[in-house]
């Protein structure tokens, strides 16, 4: 889910599922995040995640 901010900025917040084929990234299959993913008004993004168990 989605939205500009008053700013110029926008926002997005979800959760999503991680699935690799690369062995160096396996401890992430199946893993599910809820995330937070913010672009300010100049084009500086974030994205902060946090595992739900």
């Amino acid at each position: 889910m989605g939205s500009f901010t008053e700013d110029g900025g926008s926002k997005f917040r979800g959760v999503a599922y991680f699935e690799t084929a690369a062995p160096s990234l396996s401890s992430l299959n199946g893993m599910c995040v809820v995330y937070h993913w913010d672009v300010d008004a100049s084009g500086v993004a974030t994205w902060n995640l946090w595992e739900w168990t």
